[in-house]
């Protein structure tokens, strides 16, 4: 492999910048520095492959940090060293959730009359030990993630599972090696080992004896660790999918393997038993991308490299929604409504299209009452229906050891819900209905049941789907745990007051206090407790017995302990509730919060607590200066309960700042003031690498408008005067439409697109739970679930490497505006489609002309075809700040541009864009014309010495003599030598185009002519 330090660019000829002990605390004057020195310094990249080269060699050692120096030169990922170190009992709780989903995920599979195979590529350091050198670990844990999985299903056994590690080791020889000394992932031996184990693990699903020649025909390149730790890897490791159609079995199972870079040596085995194969790299399972060759397959295998296995995460919803109607079921069982039990901060209403549930947020908590959990031989899955009026966030704990936790996406409007049961006879789970206030509802709770061998489809015989569950009449719909052993406690004199009699369940499990009583007395430590009925309401002033224990003040009595004398309880003495004075706390936004407006308004949630009894509750918006009234007193909650109350405000017009007020219907003196200020108006995310984080830290030459939030994970706050980009862009917006405006930040530095793009900070295209994508949705369900704009500036990460093409960064990025965002978030705008705002790379010193041409040309062929998608800002004649970013003052110009654009999307703005070719001809054999069309101007500078034009000639650059403006629409190419042949014309081509005088029109903002490139005969 040759070593490219890229000697040949044109540097930029930037100056140190100048010291200021002023700015020692500044984060952006080491910046500078470090892109100086990387920018000037051209013996950098060699001296530091010198210095790791002695290292490695001489000393045994690297400080490469993702790579491990064991003994006699073998080299490890860091992460397998990690692994060594059986140090993931922390973890235990996320291995059980992992092998619950294997389950479930086997399961359905089968139900689906499909095969699911699951493999664990063991790691280097597992299979080769002796080699690792010194490993410090205190050994308290003594259990690795695979250790877990392992344990979990001794208990659970995962009927699909293919053990390799024991495989290998068993097949491991002195004079042959499975995983070479300095490789990444096994070689061509290791990978046959593992293929003969899947092959016989086939070879029982598909019931077939057929022999299998597992010759490895054109091995794959191996990733070498040395060469990665040396630098002379751009990636380690070349994963990307492949579709193999193999003639070796043509009669075979058609298979998709999902998988990582241990694919490369596994595929070509693996094709030569199968008909067709198609293998697939994705940290989720199933990828959203390549789910469509589903319903064609017989067996799908999910590969997994052992040191990643805490990072597996399976898609059960989209499992679910993927099969559809394929999907039989064994037995379903309805979940009746009322085993829903209030908990904490939360009330419910029985209505005849299911359980309405008010919650005022994460403080919001309710208890499903002990169901059936699965056992070995029937697995079972819990299934919601759940109807939102907002995105939110739901969330389960089971009371398991270890607890179990798991979040949930709820969308706006009905969202369907899957919840694999963990192994036990019964379980309760502690529900968290959404992380805002608000009033959703639970139309339906039903548990699904797969037994082992799923029922066959008899012709003619109707099968029982998931799609097409019929409804119990209301009679059925029991609780059957509930007919067992009541016991009802009749009430003597002395509490012949009481509301309503006590109900004892025998078999019922312990449930907390506050679900819906006043006061649980226990009978003993070991049987569970008893609900102690509620005095009636003594006059119209006391406490009602929904209230929750803080509305009230319980009496210093004494309480004698409940006699049992078989099924006859009998209480000595009830506390007395003592009413206090009505009382009631609004839950304030945070300061400078902005709701997204639908059309010129929105509609916003109010929640709080309260004490005493309140019947109504109503609510108003003022202005937080002067007071005035923006929308009228009106009641939000009709019937607060269980010291709580949630209502809505509708249509409350677009601006701010505001203020919010609740008092009591009936007595106004019960009120509250809210004292942070909010508004309504635009909300824009914003994502991709380090050019859009940028915005909000280069530059502080301009001061933000009043209006101007930005919003990342610690929340609301000002911009003040850093960040000009973003602050240019802000207050464009605000100063043509006078209504807040906010921006979600949340640009991940260095991130890619493409997974190999990944340089360590994350991929967008990667939805497992903990990705940089999933924490950006889970952003803006928290600031509403609706976004006006996307901008979207990325595209470095992947040109860098150079292993995108321009048509995978199309199909990529087509997938991630159309099947990612514009899925999982709501549209805000008044455009068909979320607004998409793509903003083209910058220039990039050191760069490579064609993986950066490539991601260019992409970006403006998904903004040419993506519907409600945008080319914002054409960048190349912006100055440069070192190799990556721009100047403070260049952003500014970024800033404008893209608000341009917004505002064009808006309609207060007519063009958006600068001029553009609209062809090339030749004149004679020295000149060339080009001719241009206005978007925003009517004419163009500079007159003379235009830059950036190229001519290539039989795959030569022709020296060119001259660029001229011949009129306004016309610039005319005059070369120095005279040529017949056919000729490709570029401009601003490449990586780092010369643009010291480039094409700007003369509109307001001085726009671009954007980059072009034809071929003339």
């Amino acid at each position: 492999m040759r070593l490219d330090l890229d000697f040949d660019v044109k540097r930029i000829g930037l100056k140190p910048p100048r010291f200021d002990g002023r700015t020692l605390l500044e984060n952006d004057v080491y910046r500078s520095f470090d892109q100086y020195f990387n920018d000037s310094f051209s013996l950098r990249d060699p001296l530091i492959l010198a210095k790791r080269w002695l290292d490695y060699h001489l000393f045994g050692m690297t400080d490469t940090a993702t790579v491990h120096v064991g003994s006699r030169g073998w080299l490890y990922s860091r992460q397998s060293i990690v692994d060594a170190q059986k140090e993931a009992c922390d973890d235990a709780a996320l291995i059980e959730q992992l092998t619950l989903s294997l389950h479930a995920t086997e399961r359905i599979f089968a139900s689906a009359d499909r095969h699911f195979l699951f493999a664990v590529a063991p790691n280097k350091s597992t299979i080769y030990p002796e080699f690792l050198g010194f490993i410090p670990s205190d050994k308290i844990c003594r259990h690795s993630h695979y250790d877990l999985l392992l344990e979990s299903f001794k208990r659970h056994p995962l009927n699909g599972f293919i053990r390799l590690d024991e495989r290998m080791r068993n097949a491991k020889t002195g004079d042959r090696w499975l995983y070479d000394p300095t490789s990444a992932y096994w070689n061509t031996l290791g990978a046959k080992v593992a293929a003969e184990a899947i092959a016989d693990k086939i070879r029982q699903t598909d019931d077939d004896n057929r022999s299998v020649d597992l010759t490895q025909k054109d091995p794959e390149k191996q990733v070498d660790l040395a060469k990665w730790m040396l630098g002379l890897n751009t990636r380690i490791s070349n994963d990307t999918p492949i579709q193999l159609t193999s003639t070796g079995q043509p009669d075979g199972p058609i298979a998709i393997v999902y998988g990582d870079g241990y694919l490369n040596t596994l595929v070509p085995y693996l094709s030569q038993m199968l008909s067709q194969l198609t293998a697939i790299d994705a940290d989720s399972f199933p990828s959203r991308q390549h789910v469509k060759n589903w319903h064609t397959a017989d067996i799908i295998v999910l590969e997994k490299a052992e040191s990643k296995l805490a990072s597996l995460h399976l898609e059960v919803d989209w499992i679910f929604a993927t099969f559809g109607g394929h999907i039989r079921i064994s037995t379903y069982d309805p979940v009746d409504l009322e085993t829903f039990k209030q908990l904490e901060k939360i009330s419910f209403k029985k209505q005849s299209e299911g359980l309405e549930i008010k919650s005022v947020g994460e403080a919001s908590r309710l208890i499903l009452e002990p169901i059936v959990g699965s056992d070995p031989h029937e697995f079972r899955i819990l299934k919601l229906r759940v109807s939102a009026p907002h995105a939110d966030n739901l969330k389960i704990e089971y009371n398991t050891h270890p607890l179990l936790v798991t979040n949930k996406t709820l969308k706006k409007g009905l969202t369907e819900l899957y919840f694999p049961l963990p192994f036990q006879p019964r379980l309760s789970l502690k529900i968290t209905p959404g992380s805002k206030p608000g009033v959703l509802l639970i139309q339906s709770a039903e548990i699904l049941s797969f037994n082992d061998r799923p029922q066959p489809v008899v012709p003619g015989k109707t099968q029982t789907l998931i799609t097409e569950i019929p409804a119990k009449p209301k009679a059925e719909l029991k609780n059957p745990d509930a007919e067992k052993s009541k016991a009802t406690i009749e009430q003597d004199a002395d509490i012949s007051k009481t509301k309503s009699h006590v109900k004892n369940t025998i078999d019922k499990p312990h449930l907390p206090a506050e679900v819906g009583h006043q006061m649980v007395i226990s009978k003993n430590d070991h049987t569970d407790q008893i609900p102690i009925p509620e005095e009636k309401e003594r006059d119209s002033n006391s406490v009602k017995p929904s209230a929750a224990p803080a509305q009230s003040k319980i009496e210093d009595t004494t309480i004698s302990a409940i006699e049992k004398e078989g099924q006859n309880l009998k209480p000595k003495r009830l506390p007395v509730a003592v009413p206090t004075a009505p009382a009631i706390r609004l839950t304030d936004f945070s300061e400078g919060r902005i709701f997204q407006r639908q059309g010129d308004s929105a509609d916003i949630v109010i929640s709080g607590t309260y004490n005493g009894v309140l019947d109504t509750i109503e609510a108003r918006v003022v202005r937080s200066d002067t007071l005035a009234e923006i929308v009228t007193w009106t009641v939000i909650d009709s019937s607060p309960e269980n010291g709580i109350f949630v209502g809505q405000l509708t249509k409350v017009p677009q601006g701010g700042w505001y203020n919010l007020q609740v008092r009591s219907s009936r007595d106004h003196t019960v009120f509250d003031n809210g004292q942070h200020r909010w508004g309504i108006g635009i909300l824009i995310g914003c994502l991709g690498q380090s050019n859009m984080k940028e915005w909000f830290h280069t530059g502080k030459n301009l001061k933000a408008h009043s209006l101007l939030r930005k919003y990342n994970n610690r929340d609301w706050s000002p911009l003040g005067v850093k960040g000009n980009a973003a602050i240019a862009f802000g207050n464009r917006i605000i100063e043509r439409l006078g209504i807040p405006v906010g921006l979600l930040d949340f640009a991940v530095n260095g991130s890619g697109l493409r997974k190999e793009a990944d340089w360590g900070a994350g991929y967008w295209g990667d939805t497992a739970p903990d990705s940089i994508y999933s924490r950006f949705v889970s952003a803006v369900s928290a600031a509403g679930g609706a976004l006006e704009f996307i901008i979207w500036i990325q595209g470095e990460a992947d040109a860098a490497r150079g292993t995108v093409t321009q048509k995978e960064y199309v199909e990529v990025l087509t997938h991630f505006i159309e099947n990612q965002v514009r899925e999982d978030i709501n549209n805000g705008s008044n455009r068909e489609h979320l607004p998409f705002l793509l903003v083209g790379m910058i220039k990039r010193p050191g760069g490579k002309d064609k993986p950066h041409q490539d991601i260019r040309n992409a970006q403006k062929q998904v903004a040419d075809n993506v519907i409600d998608c945008y080319l914002a800002a054409t960048t190349l004649d912006l100055k440069n700040h070192g190799r990556q970013h721009l100047k403070p003052k260049a952003y500014i110009a970024l800033g404008n541009r893209v608000a341009q654009t917004a505002l064009y999307v808006l309609d207060q703005e007519k063009y958006h864009r600068g001029p553009k070719v609209i062809y090339a001809r030749r004149l004679d054999e020295r000149t060339i014309e080009i001719i241009i069309q206005h978007r925003g101007g009517n004419d163009f500078l500079p007159v003379t010495g235009i830059s950036g034009w190229e001519i290539i000639v039989n795959d030569n650059p022709m020296p060119i003599q001259n660029v001229y403006r011949h009129d306004s629409q016309t610039i005319r190419i005059v070369t120095q030598y005279a040529f017949t042949e056919q000729a490709s014309i570029r401009y601003l081509y490449g990586a780092m185009p010369d643009v010291k005088h480039p094409v700007v029109d003369n509109s307001p903002l001085s726009l671009p002519l954007e980059e072009y490139q034809a071929v003339i005969n």
